[in-house]
């Protein structure tokens, strides 16, 4: 039952703007409960970095088809790890 009450926590942790009063409050567990599963997993930063994702792997895919691009046009043959 913790286990179920505490995969609850995250899910509504990561995909709503619930403070962890609120959260602990619609779960019937304490705050402290819910303080202590946000930091026992990093909730804070793995939140804070899955906003930001998007961007950064949007931004490698452009740097990477760049080069590729960029040896296509050359003439030269693409060879990996290079």
């Amino acid at each position: 039952m913790h286990l179920e009450k505490r995969l609850q926590a995250k899910n509504l942790y990561f995909q709503t703007e619930l403070t962890k009063t609120q959260i602990a409050t619609l779960l019937q567990v304490s705050r402290r409960s819910v303080s202590n599963w946000v930091k026992e997993g990093d909730w804070a930063r793995l939140k804070m970095s899955a906003a930001h994702l998007p961007a950064i792997i949007a931004e490698n895919c452009y740097h990477i088809l760049g080069h590729l691009t960029d040896y296509h046009l050359s003439g030269r043959e693409y060879k990996a790890g290079r």
